[in-house]
């Protein structure tokens, strides 16, 4: 799997991470941990800020991860998946 196609995983990935596990405290203290910050920086971020950290630091980290690794995250998160298939496609996946 190269990089292009990694980054087409990462990035809805990340995105529902900020949707749907929204909690900025948990956001800052995951920033700390992993070292990017002091708590006192991360408690000065408002939430765009905050958003825009936390989000570099998930894709970087999900960047250096190896491809099963990141398909476990995905299945993790429960990430779905919109597929547009032509008409023709859609009834044979129904019939079959």
């Amino acid at each position: 799997m190269g990089q292009q196609d990694k980054t087409t995983l990462i990035l809805p990935l990340v995105e529902h991470m900020l949707a749907n596990e929204k909690d900025l405290n948990a956001w800052r203290k995951e920033l700390v941990s992993a070292g990017a910050m002091t708590m006192e920086q991360a408690m000065q971020l408002g939430e765009p800020e905050l958003t825009l950290a936390f989000r570099t630091m998930k894709a970087v980290h999900f960047q250096s991860l190896k491809p099963e690794d990141l398909l476990a995250e995905l299945e993790s998160h429960h990430v779905a998946w919109q597929v547009d298939m032509d008409e023709d496609i859609q009834q044979g996946a129904i019939c079959y």
